[in-house]
């Protein structure tokens, strides 16, 4: 139930200015379920600081908003991780072997 405050106080805590338009992850709403009860909407950088806090249990559902699929958390927060970009890596050069004089 401790939990289920904090993540009430963080809703009034994290409000973006209505006149600066928000990032991509920022964008993005979802809603929470915990115990049958629903909490949001947060963005999504919220959500995964609930998760970094530790706020966030096995037992919560998470939900897309315009979606009607609940995901267990830590499926959702699989799913939601943005991709890492890759990185070109050039391949070491070998030394060319000089011939054996006899």
């Amino acid at each position: 139930m401790a939990d289920l405050l904090l993540i009430r106080k963080a809703i009034g805590a994290i409000q973006a200015p209505q006149d600066n338009p928000l990032p991509p992850l920022m964008k993005s709403l979802v809603t929470l379920s915990r115990a049958f009860v629903e909490f949001g909407p947060f963005t999504k950088a919220e959500v995964f600081d609930f998760n970094k806090r530790g706020l966030l249990q096995v037992s919560d559902y998470l939900r897309d908003d315009g979606s009607d699929t609940w995901m267990p958390s830590a499926e959702w927060l699989t799913a939601a991780q943005p991709v890492p970009k890759l990185r070109v890596v050039k391949a070491a050069t070998v030394p060319k072997r000089s011939k054996k004089v006899a």
